[in-house]
Order: structure tokens, then C-alpha cells, then sequence
């Protein structure tokens, strides 16, 4: 027998005998908090966000000083990446950044404009009216 068609060695761990699937779950928890949402659209507007590294860890831009960038806390980073996703963000360009005494590429995040305009419109919108009697 040829190495090429010889059969492997175990047939499948823990009993799996056909293979994974393709398709894997998204690294971070979904989340349906609007205000976050609206929050980190406006942030990724002005002073926006980039992706480091094949991690695509994201980042803050540091509005003070040209060219470098933050760490965002984990459930910022993951509203993020769920906007990146379901396109509500898109990625752009490659910039030099630095990170204390790191520096190197970094892909932009930009805001679609339907995106834009819909944050523009839910900021119109008025809470409904809660009924009588019901508790604060």
C-alpha cells in the first residue's frame, strides 16, 4: 500500500466518523443592546476603530494624538465584531498605527452609509409611553 491511500491509523475520535463541518460559530456573544450598538457606530465614525493583526483585534484611534490607538474593552470588541459581520461595519484600508512601542499596519473600520442613516433615524424616534400603573 501507497502512503497516499493508506487508511489513517484511527477512524475517528470519540466515534466521529464524518467529518466537521465548515461552518464555525462566531467567537464572541450577540448581543441586542441597542445603545451599545448606537454607541460604537458613532465611535467607529469619529475617532473610529481599526483591526490589528490576524486576530483583527480592534482598537480605539486616539484622538489626541495622531496615529495611535487603544485597546476597547472586550464587550465593546465584540459588538464589533458582530456589527462586522452582519455589515453594519465594513473594513477599509491599511494605515500605520502604534500601540505603546509596537507599531505597524492596522485595516480601518468604516461605517456603510445605510448604517449611518439608520442610527440617524432611531435617534429621532421617542420611547413609547410606559402605561399607568406600571412599575419605573
Amino acid at each position: 500500500m501507497s502512503p497516499r491511500t493508506r487508511p489513517p491509523a484511527q477512524g475517528g475520535l470519540w466515534g466521529r466518523q464524518q467529518p466537521l463541518t465548515a461552518d464555525r460559530q462566531p467567537g464572541y456573544t450577540a448581543s441586542n443592546d441597542l445603545d451599545l450598538f448606537v454607541a460604537v457606530a458613532r465611535t467607529a465614525l469619529d475617532p473610529g476603530y481599526v483591526l490589528i493583526g490576524p486576530a483583527e483585534r480592534v482598537f480605539r484611534r486616539d484622538p489626541a494624538r495622531h496615529g495611535h490607538v487603544d485597546p476597547v474593552p472586550a464587550y465593546e470588541a465584540a459588538m464589533v465584531a458582530q456589527m462586522l459581520d452582519h455589515r453594519h461595519l465594513s473594513t477599509g484600508g491599511t494605515h500605520h498605527v502604534v500601540y505603546g512601542r509596537h507599531d505597524g499596519p492596522a485595516r480601518a473600520v468604516l461605517v456603510p452609509r445605510a448604517t449611518r442613516d439608520q442610527i440617524d433615524r432611531w435617534t429621532h424616534l421617542h420611547p413609547l409611553p410606559r402605561p399607568t400603573g406600571a412599575a419605573p
